[in-house]
């Protein structure tokens, strides 16, 4: 009795070049598309919490308004 030991794999492709400029354009996009999210995320957070940063400010602009006429 003997056995056979075959192992089949597969010639491996060789990747299709990509051209520099549309590589470059390709990153800028993705860029441009992670700085928007992360604007967005801000504009999200700062709407959010905009009642706890609103009262304040209004407090500091009345107070401001008070003194000035009082001068």
């Amino acid at each position: 009795m003997s056995s056979i030991n075959l192992t089949l794999s597969e010639k491996a492709k060789q990747p299709v070049p990509v051209s520099s400029i549309r590589q470059t354009f390709t990153d800028a996009i993705a860029s441009m598309g992670g700085t928007l999210n992360g604007l967005m995320s801000i504009v999200i957070w700062l709407a959010i919490y905009s009642p706890f940063w609103a009262v304040p400010l209004a407090a500091a602009l009345y107070y401001r308004k008070r003194t000035a006429s009082q001068s």
